[in-house]
């Protein structure tokens, strides 16, 4: 049956998500009124929209706990034009599914975009970063030390 992030069955788990400062990927998020007052609710939480969303980039724009994930984005120059719309980069991640599809098309939309190489970096890997540092027992030193 269809839900939301607003569903009753979903507090319990938006509320352990939100104790351990966790991430929620849903595929799509289909109702943006439920999606907003889940952020606005669990802001401990980090909402990540599966499918590339202009709607969810702007709504990321208002709420610093979503991000957008790039897969689906279905042109080479989505990721491009998306960044110079939003005139910043910090909304989006790299697809949890770029390793499914050509490299040219996953991770040559952000490698080969016509945009900074910072924005390429923050979106191949920084803004993940962030999210991960948001959780108490990550420990970043572990992966530049490999230990």
């Amino acid at each position: 049956p269809s839900y939301t992030v607003r569903s009753d069955f979903m507090q319990p788990i938006l509320e352990i998500l939100a104790e351990r400062r966790l991430v929620y990927l849903n595929h799509t998020f289909d109702d943006v009124a439920d999606l907003e007052w889940a952020c606005d609710k669990h802001q401990d939480v980090m909402f990540v929209a599966g499918h590339f969303s202009g709607v969810i980039n702007d709504l990321a724009l208002r709420h610093p706990n979503l991000r957008d994930c790039t897969c689906a984005a279905m042109t080479p120059s989505s990721v491009g034009d998306e960044l110079r719309r939003l005139g910043r980069s910090d909304t989006m991640l790299v697809g949890s599914d770029f390793s499914q599809v050509h490299i040219g098309f996953g991770l040559g939309m952000i490698a080969y975009a016509d945009i900074a190489e910072q924005d390429k970096r923050s979106i191949l890997g920084k803004n993940a970063m962030r999210q991960l540092e948001r959780v108490p027992w990550f420990d970043a030193t572990a992966i530049t030390t490999g230990s």
